[in-house]
């Protein structure tokens, strides 16, 4: 929002004036209540605008972290994943729920 010109502030003054003086210094009160709250909501703005760019840059911080933990996966050969699978098989833990939840993965990763 620009600000009104020169001209145009002492063309709203007059009008005031000629309405008279207690009613021009009502309306200036007004002025300077209306100016003091927007300063204050436009410190407000720049507050939540600083904290945004702070939480963009831990946010892109932990995806960066996270992106390098999920790369570095270890990668299981074909026979460790036979030799898993036969160590976990569920014949061998009693038919558990674990053992074939664990079972049906390595199956997947063959």
């Amino acid at each position: 929002m620009t600000p009104p010109s020169p001209l145009t502030m002492i063309m709203t003054w007059l009008a005031l004036l000629m309405r008279g003086p207690i009613h021009a210094y009502q309306q200036s009160l007004k002025l300077c209540e209306a100016e003091l709250r927007l300063k204050m909501m436009t410190d407000e703005v720049r507050k939540v605008m600083r904290w945004n760019t702070y939480w963009k840059r831990l946010a892109t911080q932990v995806m960066e972290v996270a992106e390098k933990a999920n790369t570095s996966t270890a990668q299981l050969s074909a026979d460790e994943i036979k030799r898993l699978i036969k160590l976990c098989h569920p014949d061998k833990h009693g038919n558990s729920k674990e053992a074939n939840e664990l079972t049906a993965k390595l199956l997947s990763l063959r």
